[in-house]
């Protein structure tokens, strides 16, 4: 890109005005790690690196080979603006600064993200985690979502730490993609699958509300791909909404006039409201991220699928050498049956948690039966 005022070109990856900085001066390389050092001073805990992953390009500045697609970005393949190797002295170098403070941590958005490449970022002595964005590839399909755990689990058995993401602010909001209308009933079960995995979840802000995306007319978009690439729906802002705390102006997020509209639900779905409503999707999400903390097998335990090639139900175990939990989702909108093992069978239960019931279920005949939507979480006495 020209700019007038040096009389110089410059690079950027992204949007105009976003130019990209030369992490190879020296000058530039500890000017940026004197900003960690200083946000660690004042009691920082933690970093989220955008993009990580494209802060070096290619030092001869080869050009990328071509491939066919849609846009510019995506007709070509991306490896010389993408993970070069002098990514790593440096996030070598951040890690050792975080290292350096007591429980500090720095996750990495990692861009064109696969599994192997996520996982090779999150190991000791580079990045406490980066972001696996493989789960946002799911349909409403147990298979699919059973495939990427194992895939994921597979990954990490070496000292690093996985990541699981349902959402964020670059993709359609859950809600919007696995809802039917304003029934949650569909999010409690996902709600119990990303909270029962090993690793840390992510969750995006008005995800544990049902937040459903937001139709932004044209004359109101912010978001610059949305404006380049109009009318393809490819813009962002209907996931960035302002969050929905009360049925107050403006959902009790500003006095002020938001930066994009409000979802037309806002004065009934909101933080407020579902405080009031025992059974609301916040208070789910409320209380397994409590069982995270209760059931150490959730978090560090091992994944042992029940149900190998799942159709409408996934059922899995999470077991350290103190603690077996039993897992059992039903993504059907009908009664489903688990057969369960011998051995399970006998083994005696307690009902930790259920969406939908408040008493252990009758495990006679070896069958654990769930009603529709199901989520449901025993423990092994």
């Amino acid at each position: 890109e020209w700019d007038a005022a040096s009389g110089q070109y410059y690079y950027h990856m992204f949007c105009k005005e976003q130019p990209d900085v030369n992490w190879r001066n020296p000058a530039l390389r500890r000017a940026i790690l004197d900003v960690f050092r200083f946000w660690l001073e004042h009691g920082v805990d933690g970093f989220r690196l955008d993009v990580f992953n494209v802060y070096f390009k290619d030092d001869q500045l080869r050009d990328n080979p071509r491939r066919l697609g849609r846009r510019p970005f995506d007709s070509q393949v991306h490896v010389y603006d993408c993970d070069r190797p002098e990514m790593i002295p440096l996030l070598q170098e951040i890690r050792a600064l975080l290292d350096s403070y007591p429980e500090r941590y720095a996750v990495g958005e990692t861009f064109l993200s696969t599994t192997p490449k996520a996982a090779g970022y999150a190991r000791p002595g580079l990045l406490h985690a980066a972001f696996d964005f493989t789960f946002l590839e799911c349909g409403w399909d147990p298979a699919a979502f059973l495939g990427v755990i194992q895939a994921i689990d597979s990954q990490y058995n070496d000292g690093g730490w996985p990541t699981y993401v349902l959402g964020n602010h670059d993709v359609t909001r859950i809600a919007t993609r696995y809802a039917r209308g304003e029934n949650d009933e569909r999010l409690k079960v996902l709600a119990a699958l990303l909270l029962t995995q090993r690793g840390t979840p992510f969750i995006y802000q008005g995800e544990e509300i049902g937040m459903r995306n937001v139709r932004v007319p044209h004359g109101e978009m912010k978001d610059p791909v949305g404006l380049r690439y109009w009318p393809f729906p490819v813009g962002r802002d209907g996931e960035r909404s302002p969050m929905q705390w009360t049925g107050e102006t403006n959902a009790g997020f500003s006095g002020g006039q938001p930066w994009l509209r409000l979802h037309p639900d806002a004065a009934s779905r909101n933080v407020a409201a579902q405080r009031e409503q025992p059974n609301a999707l916040f208070h789910v999400y409320r209380r397994l991220l409590r069982l995270r903390k209760e059931l150490p097998a959730l978090r560090d335990g091992m994944f042992l699928p029940l149900n190998y090639e799942p159709r409408s139900l996934l059922a899995y175990l999470r077991k350290d050498s103190d603690q077996t939990v039993l897992v059992a989702l039903n993504f059907s909108r009908k009664r489903n049956r688990l057969v369960l093992g011998g051995e399970l069978v006998r083994s005696g239960w307690r009902l930790v948690y259920s969406t939908r019931r408040t008493e252990l279920p009758d495990l006679r005949n070896s069958v654990l039966a769930l009603e529709p939507y199901e989520g449901l979480i025993l423990e092994q006495q």
